[in-house]
């Protein structure tokens, strides 16, 4: 069984490629694969963002008893 954290950086890599496949089809003038691409992508990447400010950032705000540090920036950066 994975680690919340291993399947975090799982996600995070399919987040990725995702990414660079849509891109790599609008730069090969595949438009519609590259949009349907790059609409799957951003889907997965507000998927990704829930799990981490509803999981992953309360359990290591609970642990580490911090609550202004890191997560707060990341939370950020997901706007």
């Amino acid at each position: 069984m994975k680690t919340l954290l291993e399947f975090m950086q799982i996600h995070h890599g399919q987040c990725d490629q995702l990414y660079a496949d849509g891109e790599n089809s609008l730069l090969d003038e595949q438009m519609e694969e590259g949009v349907g691409q790059i609409t799957i992508f951003l889907s997965e990447m507000e998927r990704h963002f829930l799990m981490e400010e509803t999981v992953l950032f309360p359990t290591f705000e609970d642990i580490s008893g911090m609550r202004q540090g890191p997560t707060q920036v990341m939370r950020m950066e997901h706007q």
